[in-house]
């Protein structure tokens, strides 16, 4: 699934709450506390502050501790070598902030699509 096509998913309140609550499980393994207000309109904006925030403190003290977390979250490792090319420190924790939160969407719409109801 393309990144333009998951951005129409994040206007669906349940989707967006399974997406925290995916998010909120991953992070939590890995002892890290993701907070959801339950606000569908400032959803995404707020998950990808406090995760940004978890990405930006892992380049900086503990660089095999992030590659752990996307590890777990499964996101691609294609997309994590693509991303690290041609890229300057501003930038990189946004774009994998941004991975992150599109990985844990595909993840809540695989299972919402293959799951038996």
């Amino acid at each position: 699934m393309e990144e333009n096509q998951l951005s129409e998913y994040f206007k669906n309140a349940e989707i967006i709450q399974q997406t925290a609550q995916q998010t909120q499980k991953d992070f939590g393994m890995l002892n890290f506390e993701i907070l959801f207000s339950g606000n569908q309109e400032t959803a995404y904006q707020e998950l990808f502050v406090q995760i940004q925030t978890i990405v930006c403190k892992l380049l900086q003290q503990n660089y095999q501790q992030l590659m752990d977390v996307l590890y777990r979250i499964d996101v691609s490792e294609k997309k994590i070598s693509e991303t690290l090319k041609n890229l300057d420190a501003k930038t990189l924790p946004d774009i994998i902030t941004a991975l992150i939160l599109n990985r844990e969407l595909q993840k809540v719409i695989i299972r919402n699509t293959y799951s038996l109801k």
